[in-house]
């Protein structure tokens, strides 16, 4: 880069929701915090609440009783969990950010995937986070099957003239948003995109990584503030991918 990166128990009975029924404790008795063998989707609606608002199953169970099932909980705010579901208002808190985070997270999985098919909409995505930054920064832009963004991730910051990145971290961030190809990015503070003799070959050391482990590199891409770019392979530097 701008001059270099360096690479350097047994089965319990079915409850409400998706989860299983555990015998419910006694009121006032907050739920034990061992985790379930099989993971927390093993809990029932009751033991989920439980846990995260710091009470009792039963004491659960009997305030999404009194709100009426599990879906009120993403409609009413805390102050009413506390009051309708008779809980202490820390874990009326706590279970309505809960139920908050949930309808983000089903935001965000419907949300469409922006498609990056070229290079110039690789720089397009990616210049607003990277312009006018006085350091390096290297980013990863996973990509699913059909070449549209699954998930964005920066993996190194450096300094005004270069940034060191070790070739697993990038591997790193393309597996764990479970990519099947990537496009490295990162930008030039110096004002010009060309790619250095090290951007070079840190790409083709990188290339080769993702190669071996089944997740391609299709394309770098360096940014300048005012917006220029270059593509790598259509540079004629890597391959395409």
């Amino acid at each position: 880069m701008d001059p270099c990166i360096e690479l350097g128990a047994g089965p319990r009975g079915r409850g409400g929701g998706e989860g299983h029924a555990a015998v419910p404790q006694r009121a006032g008795r907050p739920t034990a915090r061992r985790p379930p063998a099989g993971g927390v989707r093993e809990l029932s609606d009751a033991e989920l609440v439980a846990r995260i608002a710091g009470v009792a199953e039963l004491d659960a169970a009997r305030a999404l009783a009194a709100l009426g099932g599990l879906h009120v909980l993403a409609e009413v705010g805390h102050e009413a969990i506390a009051v309708l579901g008779s809980l202490h208002r820390p874990g009326a808190l706590r279970v309505a950010a809960a139920a908050e985070l949930a309808r983000r997270l089903v935001l965000v999985s419907a949300r469409p995937r922006v498609p990056v098919r070229s290079p110039g909409e690789v720089a397009a995505l990616m210049l607003p986070r990277l312009r006018g930054l006085v350091h390096e920064e290297v980013w990863v832009v996973s990509l699913d099957g059909r070449s549209s963004v699954r998930g964005l991730r920066r993996v190194a910051q450096g300094g005004h003239h270069g940034c060191a990145v070790a070739a697993r971290e990038i591997l790193r961030a393309a597996l764990l948003d479970a990519a099947s190809a990537f496009v490295l990015v990162h930008n030039h503070p110096s004002g010009d995109p060309e790619p250095s003799p090290e951007d070079v070959e840190m790409t083709r050391l990188c290339g080769l990584g993702a190669a071996a482990a089944g997740v391609p590199l299709v394309d770098h891409v360096i940014l300048a503030s005012s917006g220029e770019f270059r593509s790598l392979v259509e540079s004629g530097h890597m391959p395409p991918g």
